[in-house]
Protein backbone atom coordinates (compact mmCIF):
# COMPACT_ATOMS: atom_id res chain seq x y z
CA UNK A 1 0.00 0.00 0.00
CA UNK A 2 1.60 3.46 -1.01
CA UNK A 3 1.23 6.22 1.17
CA UNK A 4 0.11 9.61 0.33
CA UNK A 5 2.51 12.65 0.15
CA UNK A 6 0.94 14.72 2.64
CA UNK A 7 0.76 11.88 5.11
CA UNK A 8 4.75 11.13 4.89
CA UNK A 9 5.26 14.62 5.73
CA UNK A 10 3.20 14.66 8.47
CA UNK A 11 4.86 11.75 9.43
CA UNK A 12 7.98 12.95 9.03
CA UNK A 13 6.92 16.23 11.20
CA UNK A 14 5.57 14.27 13.98
CA UNK A 15 8.99 12.16 14.45
CA UNK A 16 10.84 15.22 14.21
CA UNK A 17 8.57 16.92 17.05
CA UNK A 18 9.02 13.99 18.83
CA UNK A 19 12.63 14.01 18.61
CA UNK A 20 13.17 17.60 19.38
CA UNK A 21 10.97 17.43 22.29
CA UNK A 22 13.29 14.52 23.85
CA UNK A 23 16.59 16.95 23.45
CA UNK A 24 14.53 19.73 25.01
CA UNK A 25 14.15 17.65 27.75
CA UNK A 26 17.17 16.50 28.65
CA UNK A 27 18.67 19.99 28.06
CA UNK A 28 16.07 21.00 30.64
CA UNK A 29 16.90 18.36 33.16
CA UNK A 30 21.00 18.81 32.75
CA UNK A 31 20.24 22.43 33.13
CA UNK A 32 17.90 21.80 36.67
CA UNK A 33 20.67 19.18 37.60
CA UNK A 34 23.43 21.99 37.31
CA UNK A 35 21.45 24.52 38.80
CA UNK A 36 20.23 21.97 41.63
CA UNK A 37 24.40 21.13 41.88
CA UNK A 38 25.04 24.99 42.58
CA UNK A 39 22.26 25.76 44.86
CA UNK A 40 23.44 22.84 47.36
CA UNK A 41 26.80 23.50 47.03
CA UNK A 42 25.69 27.88 48.28
CA UNK A 43 23.95 25.96 50.48
CA UNK A 44 26.89 23.57 52.32
CA UNK A 45 28.93 26.87 51.82
CA UNK A 46 26.17 29.10 54.44
CA UNK A 47 26.18 25.89 56.69
CA UNK A 48 29.72 25.76 56.83
CA UNK A 49 29.98 29.63 57.45
CA UNK A 50 26.75 29.18 60.09
CA UNK A 51 29.17 26.37 61.99
CA UNK A 52 31.69 28.82 62.16
CA UNK A 53 30.05 31.37 63.46
CA UNK A 54 28.31 29.51 66.54
CA UNK A 55 31.69 28.41 67.09
CA UNK A 56 33.03 32.01 66.97
CA UNK A 57 29.99 33.27 69.10
CA UNK A 58 30.79 30.68 71.48
CA UNK A 59 34.48 31.70 72.03
CA UNK A 60 33.84 35.13 72.50
CA UNK A 61 31.03 34.47 74.97
CA UNK A 62 33.56 32.56 76.83
CA UNK A 63 36.40 35.20 76.57
CA UNK A 64 33.72 37.64 77.91
CA UNK A 65 33.08 35.62 80.49
CA UNK A 66 36.58 34.97 81.12
CA UNK A 67 37.65 38.55 81.33
CA UNK A 68 34.99 39.41 83.76
CA UNK A 69 36.03 37.10 86.13
CA UNK A 70 39.47 38.43 85.17
CA UNK A 71 38.47 41.93 85.99
CA UNK A 72 36.34 41.11 89.31
CA UNK A 73 39.46 39.02 90.63
CA UNK A 74 42.04 42.37 90.15
CA UNK A 75 39.40 44.42 91.97
CA UNK A 76 39.55 42.23 94.83
CA UNK A 77 42.94 42.11 94.80
CA UNK A 78 43.04 45.73 95.56
CA UNK A 79 42.98 46.82 99.04
CA UNK A 80 42.38 50.37 100.04
CA UNK A 81 43.51 51.72 103.45
CA UNK A 82 40.50 53.00 105.06
CA UNK A 83 40.60 57.19 105.30
CA UNK A 84 40.19 57.01 109.15
CA UNK A 85 43.67 55.31 108.86
CA UNK A 86 45.66 57.89 106.44
CA UNK A 87 48.00 59.20 108.74
CA UNK A 88 49.74 62.70 108.64
CA UNK A 89 51.82 63.41 106.20
CA UNK A 90 49.80 61.41 103.60
CA UNK A 91 46.84 62.04 101.64
CA UNK A 92 44.53 59.31 99.89
CA UNK A 93 44.41 58.57 96.61
CA UNK A 94 41.20 57.23 95.17
CA UNK A 95 42.71 55.63 92.12
CA UNK A 96 44.83 53.56 94.01
CA UNK A 97 43.17 53.47 97.54
CA UNK A 98 46.70 54.20 98.62
CA UNK A 99 48.40 57.31 99.96
CA UNK A 100 50.58 59.78 98.70
CA UNK A 101 53.25 61.11 100.11
CA UNK A 102 54.96 64.13 98.69
CA UNK A 103 58.54 63.84 98.56
CA UNK A 104 59.18 67.98 99.47
CA UNK A 105 58.28 66.01 103.11
CA UNK A 106 59.89 63.10 102.84
CA UNK A 107 63.21 63.93 101.20
CA UNK A 108 65.45 67.10 100.26
CA UNK A 109 65.68 68.01 96.94
CA UNK A 110 68.24 65.81 95.17
CA UNK A 111 68.33 63.43 98.35
CA UNK A 112 67.00 59.90 98.90
CA UNK A 113 67.77 60.32 102.68
CA UNK A 114 64.64 60.17 104.67
CA UNK A 115 63.57 63.76 106.94
CA UNK A 116 62.85 63.59 110.42
CA UNK A 117 59.03 64.53 109.26
CA UNK A 118 58.87 61.58 107.07
CA UNK A 119 60.43 59.04 109.25
CA UNK A 120 57.76 60.16 111.86
CA UNK A 121 54.98 59.87 109.14
CA UNK A 122 56.47 56.56 107.84
CA UNK A 123 56.29 55.19 111.60
CA UNK A 124 53.02 56.16 112.06
CA UNK A 125 51.92 54.28 108.77
CA UNK A 126 53.78 51.23 110.01
CA UNK A 127 51.67 50.89 113.00
CA UNK A 128 48.53 50.68 111.11
CA UNK A 129 49.90 48.06 108.14
CA UNK A 130 50.80 46.42 111.38
CA UNK A 131 47.55 45.80 112.20
CA UNK A 132 45.39 43.00 112.09
CA UNK A 133 43.35 44.41 109.40
CA UNK A 134 46.08 44.97 106.77
CA UNK A 135 48.22 42.17 107.82
CA UNK A 136 47.27 40.21 104.64
CA UNK A 137 48.16 42.88 102.48
CA UNK A 138 51.04 43.23 100.11
CA UNK A 139 52.22 47.06 100.30
CA UNK A 140 53.58 48.52 97.24
CA UNK A 141 55.78 51.22 96.69
CA UNK A 142 56.18 53.28 93.83
CA UNK A 143 58.69 56.76 93.67
CA UNK A 144 58.29 59.47 91.31
CA UNK A 145 59.86 62.36 90.09
CA UNK A 146 58.98 65.60 88.21
CA UNK A 147 60.57 66.23 84.75
CA UNK A 148 63.51 68.50 86.51
CA UNK A 149 66.87 66.73 85.18
CA UNK A 150 69.07 65.72 87.43
CA UNK A 151 72.29 68.39 86.67
CA UNK A 152 74.04 68.89 90.16
CA UNK A 153 77.16 66.67 90.04
CA UNK A 154 77.02 64.87 93.30
CA UNK A 155 73.79 63.83 92.57
CA UNK A 156 74.66 62.45 88.87
CA UNK A 157 77.28 60.32 90.77
CA UNK A 158 74.95 59.11 93.11
CA UNK A 159 71.69 58.44 90.82
CA UNK A 160 72.77 59.34 87.27
CA UNK A 161 69.13 60.36 86.47
CA UNK A 162 65.34 60.37 87.42
CA UNK A 163 65.43 56.98 87.38
CA UNK A 164 67.67 56.13 89.74
CA UNK A 165 66.39 58.92 92.34
CA UNK A 166 62.96 57.82 92.20
CA UNK A 167 63.82 53.60 92.44
CA UNK A 168 66.61 55.12 95.61
CA UNK A 169 63.95 56.77 97.10
CA UNK A 170 60.96 54.18 96.96
CA UNK A 171 64.47 51.70 98.31
CA UNK A 172 64.71 54.32 101.49
CA UNK A 173 60.74 54.06 102.24
CA UNK A 174 61.02 50.46 102.15
CA UNK A 175 64.33 49.92 104.41
CA UNK A 176 62.24 52.36 106.98
CA UNK A 177 59.56 50.61 106.70
CA UNK A 178 61.07 46.94 107.59
CA UNK A 179 62.99 48.86 110.25
CA UNK A 180 59.76 49.47 111.95
CA UNK A 181 58.41 46.42 112.09
CA UNK A 182 56.80 45.40 108.48
CA UNK A 183 57.54 41.98 107.27
CA UNK A 184 59.95 42.39 103.88
CA UNK A 185 58.31 39.36 102.35
CA UNK A 186 55.32 41.98 102.20
CA UNK A 187 57.47 44.69 100.32
CA UNK A 188 57.63 45.14 96.46
CA UNK A 189 59.48 48.22 95.01
CA UNK A 190 58.50 49.86 92.18
CA UNK A 191 59.73 53.42 90.46
CA UNK A 192 58.84 55.69 87.27
CA UNK A 193 61.23 58.50 87.54
CA UNK A 194 59.40 61.47 85.20
CA UNK A 195 57.04 59.36 83.62
CA UNK A 196 53.84 58.94 85.39
CA UNK A 197 53.12 62.41 86.21
CA UNK A 198 50.41 63.13 88.98
CA UNK A 199 50.00 66.96 87.17
CA UNK A 200 51.39 68.57 84.05
CA UNK A 201 54.84 69.65 84.45
CA UNK A 202 54.14 73.41 84.01
CA UNK A 203 53.93 75.03 86.99
CA UNK A 204 55.82 74.77 90.67
CA UNK A 205 52.88 73.80 92.28
CA UNK A 206 52.21 70.60 89.90
CA UNK A 207 55.89 69.91 90.32
CA UNK A 208 55.60 69.18 94.18
CA UNK A 209 53.03 66.84 93.13
CA UNK A 210 55.11 64.71 91.15
CA UNK A 211 57.69 64.33 93.51
CA UNK A 212 56.27 61.96 95.30
CA UNK A 213 56.12 58.36 96.77
CA UNK A 214 52.73 56.72 96.42
CA UNK A 215 52.14 53.87 98.68
CA UNK A 216 48.73 51.48 97.97
CA UNK A 217 47.84 47.62 99.07
CA UNK A 218 47.08 44.17 97.04
CA UNK A 219 46.05 41.30 98.54
CA UNK A 220 48.78 38.01 97.13
CA UNK A 221 50.81 35.93 98.76
CA UNK A 222 53.93 37.14 100.66
CA UNK A 223 56.48 33.87 99.74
Amino acid sequence: MSLSRPFLVAAVAAALFAGGCARSDNVLLNEYQTENARLTQELNALQETARNLEIERNYVQEENVRLRAQARGLEQQLRGIKAGDVVEGFRANPETGGVTADQDLFFRLGSAEITPEGEAALTRLAQVLNGAEYRDTIIVIEGHTDNTPVTREATVRAFGDNWGLSAMRAAAVIRLLESKGIQPTRLRGAFAGEHRPAAPNTTRENKGKNRRVEIFLTLGSSR
